[in-house]
């Protein structure tokens, strides 16, 4: 809440950009948090990390959208967009409109990466940002059987 609170505000003393990378490098060291390339922090401490998306696009005509989305964290949405992307192009392929080039995932999968994206866990919306209440990551259902 604070963090929202500071960005409302216009951020706080050192204005929206926070501490250098130096002094959070140096932050992060001195707590045993700072990972080299290949590491990460353990599994259990990613437990309410997560990760949000506030669109607000408008349009030449003047009509503005707001869209978000909320998801765990950053390892395992990175993941999760490398995986569907991948199911994309496997079982999608054939209604791409783009067979090859030099495309991101969002350009080449178009409706449906984001249908596998939407279905796979992550919160959405398509109609205005998340209530402060809202943020966090996603819940998970258990697996049945």
């Amino acid at each position: 809440a604070a963090m929202l609170d500071n960005a409302k505000l216009g951020g706080g003393a050192k204005g929206l950009g926070g501490p250098s990378v130096a002094g959070e490098k140096e932050a992060l060291e001195a707590q045993g948090k700072y990972y080299k390339q290949g590491e990460g922090p353990p599994l259990e401490d990613l437990s309410d990390a997560w990760i949000a998306n506030l669109v607000w696009a408008q349009s030449t005509s003047g009509k503005e959208y707001r869209a978000a989305f909320c998801g765990c964290d950053g390892y395992f949405e990175t993941a999760r967009c490398a995986v569907e992307f991948a199911m994309t192009v496997r079982f999608d392929y054939d209604k791409l409109p783009h067979k090859g080039g030099v495309l991101n995932s969002v350009v080449a999968g178009q409706e449906w990466y984001f249908k596998r994206l939407a279905n796979s866990g992550l919160k959405w919306r398509l109609d205005g940002w998340f209530a402060e209440e809202e943020l966090g990551p996603p819940g998970f259902d258990a697996p049945s059987g």
